[in-house]
């Protein structure tokens, strides 16, 4: 499955939303890592994760259905077993960014639907 620019700049642009409406501290920098790497943190997920936690559909995943924040939350556990210099680091940031936005958007869909 391929992560697109589209689910990036999804993402990007809800960090953003985030990181200057919240009451979350800020990050020191907020930078979303190019498709490209996300693309191969899937992969990581897939080859090192997936076999020993079989969550998820895999030949479903990645489809138009798959929702962004699933999508960078995978790439999220992947990106724990690369190899690629400041990968852990920016791991641990990806899923406090997938924590804050699962916070955000179930605060934001509790309130539409009241």
């Amino acid at each position: 499955p391929e992560v697109s620019n589209i689910v990036v700049d999804q993402m990007a642009q809800l960090a953003l939303t985030i990181e200057t409406t919240s009451n979350f501290p800020r990050f020191v920098e907020l930078r979303m890592p190019p498709a490209s790497v996300i693309n191969a943190w899937v992969q990581l997920y897939f080859e090192h994760f997936h076999p020993v936690f079989p969550f998820l559909h895999q030949p479903s995943f990645g489809t138009s259905d798959t929702h962004w924040l699933l999508m960078f939350a995978v790439s999220a556990i992947g990106a724990q077993f690369s190899e690629l210099p400041q990968s852990q680091a920016c791991s641990r940031a990806m899923n406090e960014i997938v924590r804050r936005s699962a916070s955000y958007l179930v605060r934001h869909f509790q309130r539409a639907s009241q």
